[in-house]
């Protein structure tokens, strides 16, 4: 039997739809299945579940390394959960509005665990939430697994240890017990995450040949490419922040009298990179909440943690990404309702002084529009 890594090959190669077909019917259940847990529509979450094989499609170059597929789609699944979910509520919201019998929903147990546990398990790295999904949640033999995986089974059976460890350690932290007998008891595919052929077959033919445009998994493509241009420029501050000991950092002490000026909602509308921009049909649909101290990219788990000082000019900024011990340094402007913010490069050691990216400089220019103030 070939693995996710030869079928993803397969499928790069002359976008063979018996291999996607395959990736299917392996990861279907589980897919379907954290779209159901997050969605109260069987409607929304099959939305979702075809939106997730589309980007899955479009994007199967991206999956490093190639025999995580289980991971990369788990990922891609809660992503589009999640902006599926808000646009369900949108609409519900237009809907109440309007005089009109309410959509038929499944009813969701107030006691439901299992969408904390989806939260708790996105936010595991990517070597301890690979070796979960295809054991725990897809019920893989580790034989199996871990030859997806490529690795020993003696590893895949410690980053399995190591994964309920700190899921149990997290869990409880929110009130929550792991089951004794696994995930695999919450989580196994049964009737409610059992694939129809009818939906297989409509989902592979919609993302081996698209013949309409999937809004939703064009929104979802964006906010991904947003946070990967995010991880790297926050990677290559990381770097900035240690080589630049010497440069001043913003003191602790009350917000400044803008950090409530720029909070709300905003669309990202250009994007600079080392003076190349953008193409703005990859921004489209990516919006940006800034609320309390902190920046987050819409739909996904990418968080910023934001000081400024707009008492010099230009106004400086402190952005602090996952994972960073020292923030990076970067400047910004807000003007009405357009807020833009530039960051050094990693051979900086001195914050930018113009909203400028060069070739030769490098750094990082976004632009917002604000689309929604916070409580309005």
């Amino acid at each position: 039997m070939p693995t996710d890594a030869e079928l993803l090959a397969d499928f790069l190669a002359d976008r063979d739809e018996t291999a996607f077909t395959e990736l299917v019917r392996r990861h279907g259940p589980m897919v379907l299945g954290v779209c159901r847990r997050g969605l109260r529509s069987d409607a929304d979450a099959e939305d979702a579940f075809q939106a997730t094989f589309i980007v899955l499609a479009r994007r199967a170059a991206d999956i490093r390394p190639a025999g995580q597929v289980g991971r990369w789609l788990y990922g891609v699944a809660r992503r589009t959960t999640l902006k599926a979910r808000a646009r369900a509520a949108r609409r519900r919201a237009a809907e109440a509005v309007v005089a009109g019998p309410e959509p038929v929903a499944r009813p969701v147990e107030p006691d439901d665990v299992r969408e904390v546990i989806d939260e708790e398990l996105s936010r595991l790295p990517p070597r301890l939430l690979a070796p979960v999904v295809l054991c725990a949640i897809e019920g893989r033999p580790y034989r199996a697994a871990a030859r997806d995986l490529g690795i020993p089974e003696g590893t895949l059976s410690n980053r399995l240890a190591a994964a309920r460890r700190t899921l149990a350690g997290r869990l409880a932290r929110r009130g929550v017990t792991l089951p004794a007998a696994g995930l695999g008891v919450l989580f196994t595919a049964g009737p409610a995450q059992a694939v129809s052929p009818t939906l297989a077959a409509v989902t592979v033919e919609a993302a081996v040949e698209p013949v309409f445009p999937s809004a939703l998994a064009e929104g979802v493509m964006s906010a991904m490419r947003f946070a990967k241009l995010l991880r790297v420029a926050f990677a290559l501050f990381a770097v900035a922040a240690v080589a630049g000991c010497g440069v001043a950092l913003l003191a602790d002490g009350p917000p400044d009298k803008d950090a409530r000026a720029i909070e709300g909602e905003w669309s990202l509308v250009a994007v600079e990179d080392s003076g190349k921009p953008v193409p703005t049909d990859q921004l489209k649909g990516v919006g940006v909440t800034i609320n309390d101290g902190k920046m987050t990219v819409s739909d996904n788990n990418m968080t910023v943690a934001i000081r400024l000082d707009s008492s010099v000019q230009p106004h400086v900024i402190d952005l602090t990404g996952p994972g960073q011990t020292r923030p990076a340094l970067g400047i910004y402007e807000l003007d009405g309702d357009t807020l833009r913010i530039c960051w050094a490069t990693e051979e900086a050691d001195a914050r930018p002084k113009v909203f400028r990216t060069t070739a030769t400089g490098g750094g990082k220019l976004i632009v917002l529009k604000r689309a929604k103030p916070v409580g309005r």
